[in-house]
C-alpha cells in the first residue's frame, strides 16, 4: 500500500461554545437523582408537585413519598454553587 501523506491546515476560531445538559435522571449506586432545573417540570411547580410527576415516584396519602415502592425515601435538595 503506498505511504499517505497529510498536509496541515489550521484555522483560529473566535470563540468555542460548549454545552451539555445533565440527563433528568441519574442512577448512582447509592442513589437516584432527578435533576429538574432545566425541566418544564420544574417551572411554577412546588418541589412536592416535580416529584409526583417524575418517572416512579409516588407521593400517597399524607404526602408520604415511595420510590419505585419503596418507602422511607429521604429526599434531599442539591443547591447549585454559587
Amino acid at each position: 500500500m503506498p505511504k499517505i501523506q497529510l498536509q496541515e491546515s489550521a484555522t483560529a476560531l473566535e470563540e468555542v461554545t460548549v454545552v451539555a445538559q445533565k440527563p433528568f435522571i441519574e442512577r448512582r449506586s447509592d442513589r437516584l437523582i432527578v435533576n429538574v432545573e432545566s425541566s418544564i417540570l420544574a417551572s411554577g411547580s412546588s418541589a412536592l408537585d416535580v416529584l409526583e410527576r417524575s418517572p416512579g415516584v409516588t407521593v400517597g396519602q399524607n404526602d408520604a413519598i415511595s420510590i419505585r415502592g419503596r418507602a422511607g425515601v429521604i429526599i434531599s435538595p442539591v443547591l447549585p454553587p454559587n
